[in-house]
């Protein structure tokens, strides 16, 4: 699997490198500005114009640099940093110094404001005041093809305010006023968009949007989660030089996340020709409730078409002829309302006892026959360690009745969307939306389970995926797209998920771990991960075919088989 650095640990990277292995960091600099210059002289002609915004940490040092490659390049490309000299880094200098000398412009922005402001006699009230600073960088950033923002970069701490706020405003202003136009600027990043936070990739106050992000050495948390998600625009990782040493050294596990890689996908595929249903596993599912089967319908047929040998479904009497006539596959046992509770007990002893792996929740509703229902599903998956998938009115009811979480087990999985989250966990959506990755780890590694906290980007926390016990069991999904924003989407995820855990696709081979007691728990979560990365992928077949906006869960659904015969291909 690929690694995923959280933001702000890049610095570990960066010191190994520089401290422990030798590369100066110069050479890293020169490095990654002419990743950007490669990039810029294949897409734009030699009458383009570039403007490089710069700080004074070495995230300007890196724009300063790629300034002076186009300029000897023969393009015209100038400098306007922001910040006090007197806090500047050593290579941001030398790399002011080097471009200088090179005749590039470089323009420092406060002493451009204060000569305007002295120019002016005029008494101005504050609001006149911030309109006329406002102009006065309008003034400096127009008649730009394109904007490099090298302002921050990953070690921003604190909100945006002030001067830097005002630019970031104009850029955002600049490229959004030019949107629609032919030949509009284009602002791209180096590093990171200024204003979003490395990790969790939240807003410091405002940030810059950018059509392309540029970072460097491997991909950073915060550009895949919440709002760094759209701000970054086009993520390209540049490999500037970094030893993968200094990942494995320089780094704890606590520091990296992972994802799927889609080449890693391509030996999971293949069947033994000399096998039969029972080597593809027995899926339990538990779902629907009167009159209520699309739910249930959609997690079996996901079931199906991953792969599984057997599925069984379990619900009310009243969907029999209806899931029966759209899914013959599936066997089905159902309940009624009134049933006594030691009846269903019975049921469901053996129905589970048959079964693999187990759903329960999606459509079962949160009345009190529901409750006994995910009550005895979970005791019997607990009292014979199967794996167990909750989803849906599942987590909804466990929020209300927070004693059955006393039948979760190292092999239960949870597929919460941030509102059951918020629900579940007890934080409000903006908590979790701001830092999805330390809540849901937190409610994972409290209750020794299995998290897919599903979200525009979903994330897996695996067992023990927080805390001093870390063991980098965290992968961010890097598959799907907003049309998946869909009823019955969540389904899909979770009959797929159960396929993967009982055997429709082989995932040991990927297990990284060679203890035999960890490696039920790290294929519990591969199977998780490469699960959520097909789910991902389906969608993004559904939306070639049909675009976004019209797509539906049964789309989602019938580009399956399209995906696993493209990864068989390959």
């Amino acid at each position: 699997m690929d690694k995923i650095v959280y933001g702000s640990k890049m610095k570990k990277v960066d010191s190994y490198t520089m401290n422990v292995i030798g590369i100066p960091s110069m050479v890293l600099m020169e490095r990654a500005a002419f990743s950007v210059f490669s990039y810029m002289e294949k897409h734009f002609s030699k009458e383009s114009k570039f403007l490089c915004i710069c700080g004074t940490g070495n995230n300007g040092a890196d724009g300063i640099a790629l300034a002076r490659m186009l300029c000897l390049a023969g393009y015209k490309a100038d400098v306007l940093w922001i910040g006090d000299e007197t806090k500047a880094t050593k290579q941001w200098v030398e790399q002011r110094n080097i471009a200088i000398n090179c005749e590039v412009s470089v323009k420092h922005l406060e002493r451009i404001v204060s000569s305007n402001s002295e120019k002016s006699h005029v008494s101005m009230d504050k609001n006149n005041t911030y309109n006329k600073l406002r102009g006065i960088i309008r003034d400096e950033i127009r008649d730009y093809d394109c904007i490099i923002d090298a302002i921050f970069g990953i070690g921003l701490t604190r909100n945006v305010e002030g001067l830097y706020a005002d630019v970031i405003e104009c850029v955002n202003e600049t490229r959004k006023g030019q949107d629609s136009c032919e030949g509009a600027v284009k602002v791209y990043a180096m590093d990171i968009p200024s204003g979003l936070c490395a990790d969790t990739g939240k807003v410091m106050g405002t940030a810059i949007n950018a059509d392309i992000t540029f970072t460097f050495g491997a991909l950073k948390t915060g550009l895949l989660l919440y709002k760094g998600k759209d701000i970054a625009g086009k993520i390209v990782v540049e490999h500037i030089g970094f030893p993968e040493k200094a990942y494995l050294k320089g780094l704890d596990k606590s520091d990296l996340c992972r994802a799927v890689n889609k080449d890693e996908l391509y030996q999971i595929t293949k069947r033994n020709q000399h096998s039969n249903k029972g080597n593809y596993g027995k899926i339990l599912i538990v779902a629907g409730s009167k009159n209520v089967y699309g739910a249930a319908y959609f997690s079996a047929m996901a079931a199906c078409k991953l792969g599984c040998g057997l599925v069984k479904i379990i619900t009310h009497k009243d969907n029999r002829d209806l899931i029966y006539n759209k899914i013959p596959e599936a066997m089905i046992n159902v309940y009624d309302t009134d049933e006594s509770e030691e009846n269903m007990m019975q049921m469901l002893e053996e129905n589970v006892s048959w079964a693999d792996v187990v759903v329960v929740g999606p459509g079962i509703s949160k009345g009190e026959t529901a409750k006994l229902l995910l009550k005895h599903t979970m005791r019997v998956a607990r009292d014979k360690d199967k794996s167990i998938i909750i989803d849906a009115d599942g987590l909804n009811i466990i929020a209300e009745n927070p004693q059955l979480k006393e039948y979760y087990h190292k092999k239960t999985v949870i597929t919460p969307h941030i509102g059951e989250s918020a629900r579940l966990f007890g934080k409000s959506t903006r908590t979790i939306a701001e830092n999805i990755i330390g809540v849901a780890g937190s409610y994972a590694y409290e209750h020794n389970i299995n998290v897919i906290q599903k979200d525009s980007t979903t994330v897996i926390l695996g067992i023990e995926s927080c805390g001093d016990k870390c063991n980098n069991r965290i992968c961010i999904n890097t598959s799907g797209n907003a049309g998946m924003a869909t009823g019955g989407s969540g389904d899909i995820l979770t009959g797929i998920v159960a396929a993967v855990i009982a055997g429709g696709v082989d995932v040991r081979g990927m297990c990284e771990y060679e203890a035999s007691s960890d490696k039920d728990n790290e294929k519990i979560f591969l199977a998780a991960s490469i699960a959520t990365y097909i789910h991902g992928l389906a969608g993004d077949m559904a939306a070639k075919v049909i675009g976004e906006t019209s797509m539906t869960a049964t789309d989602i659904l019938n580009s399956i088989p399209a995906v696993l015969k493209e990864l068989k291909e390959k």
